[in-house]
């Protein structure tokens, strides 16, 4: 587990789009756990101009542990 401090929510959330996009934009097949809730939001937000109408993430599927698999 890599711990990373950042000085404030919007650090945090800028480190933490760019770990989780770079695993999105990985060659191969990746299993990625996101949380829900108000705490990951303003990474969220943060995303959507990189991630929207790109056909490159046009195949990421999704999953809920509501979901049977």
């Amino acid at each position: 587990m890599k711990l990373i401090i950042e000085e404030n929510e919007q650090k945090m959330s800028e480190s933490a789009m760019f770990i989780l996009l770079g695993a999105m934009m990985q060659d191969k097949r990746v299993n990625i756990s996101l949380t829900s809730g108000r705490s990951p939001k303003t990474m969220y937000d943060m995303m959507i101009p990189y991630v929207k109408n790109q056909a490159k993430f046009k195949e990421i599927g999704r999953a809920s542990c509501r979901e049977r698999v």
